[in-house]
């Protein structure tokens, strides 16, 4: 059964008036206080056009963990500054506001000469500013009057796009309105506050949504009268569940693996429009725009006979067949099978079952099991901004050995072949990395204190399962990989990089997986015969 428009209008409203379900569900990312008191200055303004946290839905959290920068060295481009204040002035204030970012993060923040070495583009413009769209390579949106187009003195101050995989190719970029009266930090009367925008923005840029917490600078209101020049706990909290934290006491979360969605649960058809939400597909145009990157005047953006509102369900909105098994994710819903693992009908037999280890061309460790029913889990070992980290990835394979693994963010994509006990193929990354991987089924060389990985979610209780979990050195190993994958990926990994920076192109050079997210390969190998 499709859910249709009085499905789903009944459920935007329980998104739009019955709130407190939605706030039960609401992780803590990135808004840990829940305090809903709005400022009673009748004179705030707003900073941007993105909708209220309390209007907002639970995935948009789930959704930043997928599309955050999946690099810690970002470059700065300003491509103009305002008439209002002196160069450096801007320069500096400019420079302090990714400061503050950084002193809590690992990330770095360096100001490049051309936009052509930038990931983040910053400029003043008035009205549709198209010129500032021009200047990143990109074609001005054609949704102004949604939150693209300034207005002037007061009203929205300035907006600033998601990170890559949600904001489009304007990911990261901030504009200003040249309308506003800018001014230093000590602003008064009508002027505005540029560190404080600039901070709030540059908080977008790196994927944060808008906090419920009157004292975090993520607050979506602007209040003259109250002075915000440094991140609150809140904006602390909500980064660092991004990014980690500099100094290593905070990892950073892991995007969650979605629940499958049935046929009775995703709608199909839009509802009726309304004032923030100009196609009806139950998301806010500002919501659209600048965080999740589809179009806010067709409800199907990718055409997948889903409306927009699939995001919600852990689907991508931009890729019809979000986890590229060939098969449209509309066409999946209908069918009653799974959008979000690939699916080629089981191929897990003719001996091919089992652990397979081995690494990528950049060294970074590789394992994964294959099953029976032709599923495949399995890990790769990477370095995420500094921290040690076990990326979990999901797949399957199809009867002529061809196989596919995604991590759940959809960041990794490993598709390649399977024969004779060897695996190899190709590594694409959303950041635009191309290499290649390799892995076989080991030497059953036994297993001993220095086992690292364990064949399900426990290090040591004897059962057989998917790699997944990191024992600590010196435990019990009963239930490790016996192939010895554990001592390479511990070299690898005390060894390794201090950087993500790894799996990046050069800046601005495209990202290859962008649209759709990642492909099913067009398998050009058989598996042998003999």
């Amino acid at each position: 059964m499709k859910v249709e428009q009085s499905s789903l209008a009944a459920l935007i409203d329980w998104l739009k008036i019955g709130r407190l379900m939605a706030l039960l569900f609401l992780i803590s990312f990135p808004s840990c206080n829940m305090s809903t008191n709005m400022p009673d200055d009748a004179s705030s303004v707003r900073f941007d056009g993105l909708p209220d946290a309390s209007s907002q839905n639970s995935f948009v959290a789930d959704f930043a963990l997928k599309t955050r920068w999946q690099k810690q060295n970002l470059n700065y481009f300003i491509s103009n500054l305002s008439n209002d204040l002196d160069e450096q002035t801007q320069r500096n204030i400019i420079e302090q506001s990714y400061a503050a970012w950084a002193a809590v993060t690992p990330l770095t923040f360096t100001e490049v000469n051309t936009a052509g070495e930038a990931d983040l583009i910053i400029g003043f413009g008035s009205g549709g500013h198209c010129e500032l769209y021009t200047v990143g390579g990109t074609d001005c949106p054609s949704a102004q009057g949604q939150g693209g187009e300034f207005d002037g003195p007061s009203g929205v101050l300035a907006h600033c796009y998601f990170p890559p995989g949600s904001g489009g190719p304007n990911a990261g970029d901030c504009h200003f309105d040249e309308g506003e009266n800018w001014a230093e930090s000590n602003a008064g009367g009508n002027e505005v506050r540029l560190m404080e925008t600039a901070i709030h923005e540059i908080g977008h840029g790196l994927g944060l949504d808008h906090s419920e917490d009157t004292g975090a600078i993520m607050f979506p209101s602007y209040e003259p009268s109250n002075v915000k020049l440094q991140l609150g706990q809140d904006d602390i909290n909500g980064i660092q569940q991004l990014y980690g934290a500099g100094d290593g006491g905070v990892t950073p979360m892991a995007p969650p693996r979605p629940d499958a969605p049935g046929p009775d649960e995703v709608p199909t058809g839009a509802g009726d429009p309304g004032a923030d939400d100009t196609d009806g597909d139950g998301l806010e145009d500002g919501l659209e725009l600048f965080a999740l990157g589809t179009d806010p005047n067709n409800p199907d953006t990718d055409g997948d006979g889903l409306i927009d509102f699939e995001v919600a369900f852990g689907l991508n909105p931009l890729n019809p067949d979000t986890d590229g098994d060939g098969i449209n994710d509309g066409d999946e819903i209908n069918a009653g099978t799974d959008p979000l693992t690939p699916n080629f009908a089981g191929g897990g037999g003719g001996g091919i079952a089992g652990t397979y280890v081995g690494q990528d061309s950049e060294g970074s460790a590789l394992a994964f099991e294959l099953f029976e029913d032709g599923t495949v889990a399995g890990t790769l070992s990477v370095f995420q901004f500094g921290f040690a980290t076990n990326v979990d990835l999901f797949g399957a394979v199809d009867e002529s050995g061809n196989i596919l693994l995604v991590s759940y963010d959809y960041f990794f994509v490993f598709a390649g072949v399977i024969s004779n006990g060897t695996a190899s193929g190709q590594l694409e990354t959303l950041g635009g990395f191309v290499g290649t991987w390799a892995a076989s089924t080991g030497n059953g060389g036994g297993c001993d204190d220095s086992c690292q990985f364990a064949l399900d979610n426990e290090c040591d209780d004897g059962r057989e399962g998917a790699v997944s979990e990191a024992c600590d050195p010196g435990t019990d190993c009963s239930d490790c990989d016996p192939t010895g994958f554990s001592v390479r990926s511990r070299a690898i990994m005390s060894g390794g990089r201090a950087s993500t920076d790894v799996y990046q192109p050069a800046p601005n050079q495209g990202q290859a997986l962008t649209s759709p997210v990642h492909y099913r390969v067009d398998w050009k190998e058989e598996k042998s015969t003999e």
